[in-house]
């Protein structure tokens, strides 16, 4: 049977990690000794498709299926991180080797075999390595949702005694009102892990997503560290994307994408509001707007903590113009919200004018950042 727990390990949590993955990957990765400021920043980015009318940072955020993704797909957003295609767990995987010693891995398996998940899961935690595991909140008793909503849901394990049929578990993402840390039976917990969402909304319908005990183990490569080369690539790649010289998994983005999608919602004041629309606004775009603004304010975050590598005038302008740009992501958030739930169309004269004020703020960012590189 057994028992063992890893003291120590950071309840981590800031406001402006992008979703419940990354705060997980947080409390490993300070566990480890990294600081997630600046390990998991994001590319400074904006991408809209017109066909879809989704929006997104570093990948579109739609509502898909499926959990397993290819490594392309899986590093589009993070520059200090390399994440290879989801693995199909089977046995002992010890001798997987470190494909990037210059980047953090994180790793997605899944296995449809819970005993064999639960037999890793044990394996790790022997090796005082936390564990990163996706749970469905519908079986989660310390949730709001248990038992009235689905949700794929990232969550952090310690520890595990089988004598008392015991996990021991932490779920810091405050945000979406998760905040616990305590013991689960082990079968609860195979449950969550293994279950299937049941979802549905006006934009995508009814659809199922299978867990398929996804979880995602993280490496630090001895020879890992941030350097000034590192993080001057990370602002001239953000800068690219922003001004449309580069794409993202063949889409265009940056400044233009937001035009696009101010002009587009600009287009339906002459429309009327349908289920659809009405969700788009009240639910979609008001919670993916604010994960816009959380990327930016992580995003300044990261400048703050790198210290000197910029000089000291440049990085008082950023932190300035990314302050404001924040609190504009966040008025347009609001804004949506409010629209979805009066239905009044004249608020997307709000939203207009708001995102002119971002074309324009995150317009200097960009050409500043792209100066700096030159300079480089």
């Amino acid at each position: 049977m057994g028992q063992h727990l890893i003291n120590g390990v950071p309840r981590y949590y800031v406001p402006y990690l992008s979703d419940c993955f990354a705060t997980a990957y947080a409390a490993v990765l300070a566990h480890k000794g990294q600081n997630p400021n600046i390990v998991l920043a994001e590319y400074l980015n904006f991408m809209y498709d017109e066909t879809e009318e989704m929006i997104g940072n570093n990948f579109l955020y739609r509502f898909t299926p499926s959990v397993e993704f290819t490594e392309a797909e899986l590093n589009t957003s993070l520059p200090f991180v390399y994440q290879p295609a989801t693995t199909i767990y089977s046995g002992n995987m010890d001798a997987v080797q470190t494909s990037r010693e210059d980047k953090i891995q994180i790793r997605l398996y899944i296995c449809d075999d819970a005993e064999v998940a639960h037999e890793r899961l044990k394996q790790l935690i022997r090796n005082d390595e936390p564990l990163c595991t996706v749970v469905n909140l519908f079986e989660m008793h310390y949730h709001g949702a248990y038992k009235k909503e689905h949700g794929l849901h990232a969550i952090v394990v310690t520890g595990y005694d089988e004598d008392a049929g015991t996990l021991h578990l932490f779920d810091k993402y405050k945000i979406s009102n998760s905040d616990f840390d305590g013991t689960m039976t082990i079968e609860e917990v195979k449950v969550a892990r293994l279950s299937t969402c049941e979802l549905s909304n006006p934009a995508a319908g009814p659809y199922t997503r299978q867990i398929r005990n996804l979880w995602m183990e993280i490496e630090v490569p001895d020879s890992f560290q941030v350097t000034q080369e590192c993080f001057y690539t990370m602002l001239e790649e953000s800068s690219a994307r922003m001004l449309g010289s580069k794409q993202v998994l063949g889409k265009r983005c940056g400044l233009e994408r937001i035009e696009a999608f101010r002009s587009d919602l600009l287009l339906k004041k002459e429309s009327t509001l349908d289920e659809r629309a009405i969700y788009m606004f009240k639910l979609y775009y008001s919670t993916f707007l604010k994960r816009i603004a959380r990327t930016r304010r992580h995003f300044k975050a990261c400048i703050e903590d790198m210290g000197d590598m910029l000089p000291q005038a440049l990085k008082d302008n950023l932190l300035e113009l990314l302050d404001e740009t924040i609190k504009r992501w966040e008025i347009v958030s609001n804004v949506s919200l409010k629209l979805g739930i009066t239905k009044k169309m004249s608020l997307l004269d709000d939203m207009d004018k708001h995102l002119k004020a971002i074309i324009e703020l995150e317009s200097d960012i960009a050409t500043k950042l792209s100066r700096q590189a030159i300079l480089q």
